[in-house]
């Protein structure tokens, strides 16, 4: 009898206690994916925090490049304003000598201000002097720039809204042309060299060692370089090196 008792009272407790541990592994695990899932979430806040203060860094360079452009070109605009040769250009746009002296002072500014290009722009938006031979073609640019122009105020000309009506990845930036005598007499617009500005600002802000930050247009134009520019050469996604670079 108390062999069988005790038998009985060995297989409750053995029971019992394996009860007892599938319990307290199944708590352990509770407790261990409850704490997981914080450390996920802390990790995930973290991230969020460490992305909003590059941003932030990189939204105020970009916008201290921008004031700086804009006012570069309201002064090359201006400069450009007060030649002689500018407004004769204007009236009599086959004029060599004219042309012959804007471009000369063009190049000066374009030089001056580390522009890779430039055009002069009667009001009709017909080159009339530029380093690429483009006078008596249009030049096209979005309505709230010329607007802007018009109104005595420098501007960018975004990428993928070039001068030349193409999807281009340059960037432009017009000062107003006006005269003293005359007025508004047209816009000087400059191609920026942005390759290795745009590079420095999106490196200051990034995340880590190895993390990169991309600019696009609003296109879908990658304006920005990146370490893995010869892979996508290789895999034929991108056609040239150029289709890559901020020309």
């Amino acid at each position: 009898m108390r062999s069988s008792l005790s038998r009985i009272f060995h297989s409750r407790l053995r029971w019992q206690t394996a009860l007892v541990a599938a319990a307290t592994a199944a708590a352990l695990t509770v407790i261990a994916l409850h704490g997981f899932r914080r450390i996920q979430e802390a990790q995930r806040q973290l991230v969020r925090k460490e992305l909003d203060a590059s941003l932030r860094v990189q939204e105020a360079a970009l916008q201290r490049w921008t004031e700086e452009l804009l006012a570069s070109a309201q002064a090359a605009g201006i400069a450009l304003g007060t030649q002689p040769a500018t407004l004769t250009l204007t009236t009599e746009p086959d004029s060599q000598p004219a042309r012959a002296d804007v471009r000369s002072t063009l190049d000066r500014l374009a030089a001056a201000h580390g522009y890779r290009g430039y055009a002069f722009v009667r009001q009709g938006k017909v080159v009339l002097a530029s380093e690429r031979g483009l006078e008596g073609r249009p030049a096209a640019a979005p309505a709230d720039v010329i607007a802007r122009v018009r109104s005595g105020k420098s501007a960018l000309v975004r990428p993928g809204e070039g001068i030349d009506g193409q999807a281009s990845t340059r960037l432009f930036v017009a000062g107003p042309v006006v005269s003293a005598t005359a007025g508004y007499l047209g816009a000087a617009v400059f191609a920026v060299e942005s390759r290795s500005r745009l590079a420095e600002i999106l490196m200051a802000g990034r995340l880590g060692e190895s993390g990169e930050s991309y600019a696009f247009t609003r296109a879908g134009l990658m304006l920005s370089e990146s370490r893995f520019e010869k892979d996508l050469l290789q895999l034929g996604l991108l056609e040239s090196e150029d289709e890559a670079l901020v020309e």
